[in-house]
């Protein structure tokens, strides 16, 4: 894995190719999960989707590019730690929708606190 930091793309095993991605601009890496672009297609076509995160604009954006290079699913659709009302947590009130049409998708339990509107 270090040797890719300093190398290309081309020095990856061909099973990590696919899911592993540096963002120069960032100094960092991310993986995304299998399987992840046949889930938003399907999802797309069942919702209206957000992206959301704790992280700053320009971690949000980066992964909107990975995730939707399209601007397919998400249409500029980016809810980012600036956008929040209350500091360190998500709450919905940022999503422009009707809460009781909101589906919430966590990948961290760090984040498993409870999220309704008070």
């Amino acid at each position: 894995m270090r040797d890719y930091l300093k190398g290309s793309r081309d020095d990856l095993p061909d099973a990590l190719k696919n899911s592993l991605y540096r963002l120069d601009s960032m100094h960092m890496m991310t993986k995304l999960r299998p399987f992840v672009h046949t889930f938003l297609k399907k999802a797309s076509s069942l919702f209206e989707m957000y992206i959301y995160t704790m992280g700053e604009r320009v971690y949000a954006l980066q992964m909107a590019k990975l995730l939707d290079p399209g601007d397919v699913y998400f249409n500029s659709r980016v809810i980012a730690q600036g956008d929040c009302t209350q500091r360190h947590q998500k709450g919905l009130d940022v999503v422009l929708g009707q809460e009781s049409a909101v589906l919430i998708l966590m990948t961290q339990k760090r984040y498993g606190r409870d999220t309704r509107r008070t």
